[in-house]
């Protein structure tokens, strides 16, 4: 199943979307309060004007009360089956755990541009899982990209494979061991122990490829 919520570790800047009918923004202060998160929920179950999907977006989310971040799980634990929920933050430690556990983190952004999220998500209902070739670690050139290979690999192959799959392209980059491939290979092995243990294939692989981001 496709994540439908994002919470991106952002250590000095913000992330902006641009203003879209189908897209919920909450980024100024004023609006994190508990009746932006009710009206952000009513929001987020109407079906989108002339699109596929919606995003509701929340900047620097960690400046929501407790009340407010409780008030947001309801969105986060039935999820609309059109709406993606990105959450950005710089101090992720006063996120409440219920919150973080049920969205995957984000901690490369260098990459992602406003329309990126959007993209993603079109690329997503037009995936051809048939034609990719991963006999190679993949190239991983954006926020687009990553997920769009992690879902990609959950649909063509079972757990097993992909562990298989992650023990080959280990032993392919360590044949060329420059800081990149060796960073990759730390977050693959890191990937095969959640494998492993049985940890969601697709957020497993989200969280690998977003972390590998070729850096320009």
């Amino acid at each position: 199943m496709t994540s439908r919520a994002f919470l991106i570790h952002i250590p000095s800047k913000s992330i902006r979307f641009a203003t879209d009918p189908n897209t919920f923004i909450i980024d100024q202060e004023g609006q994190y309060s508990i009746d932006s998160i009710r009206e952000l929920i009513n929001w987020a179950y109407k079906k989108p004007f002339n699109k596929s999907y919606k995003i509701v977006f929340i900047d620097r989310c960690e400046q929501l009360s407790p009340e407010g971040q409780n008030a947001l799980l309801k969105v986060l634990e039935e999820p609309p089956a059109h709406t993606f929920i990105v959450l950005s933050c710089i101090q992720p430690e006063r996120i409440i755990a219920t919150i973080r556990s049920r969205c995957t983190l984000i901690n490369h952004v260098n990459m992602l541009q406003d329309q990126q999220l959007g993209e993603w998500i079109q690329d997503i209902q037009l995936t051809d899982t048939q034609t990719a070739d991963y006999s190679h670690y993949p190239r991983i050139d954006s926020f687009s990209d990553a997920l769009t290979q992690a879902d990609r690999l959950n649909k063509k192959y079972s757990r097993s494979e992909l562990i298989q799959l992650l023990n080959d392209w280990t032993t392919e980059l360590i044949q060329d061991p420059s800081p990149h491939n060796l960073r990759i290979i730390d977050e693959i092995s890191s990937s095969l122990e959640k494998l492993q243990a049985n940890t969601n294939c697709q957020l497993t692989l989200e969280v690998l490829f977003l972390s590998t981001l070729t850096t320009p």
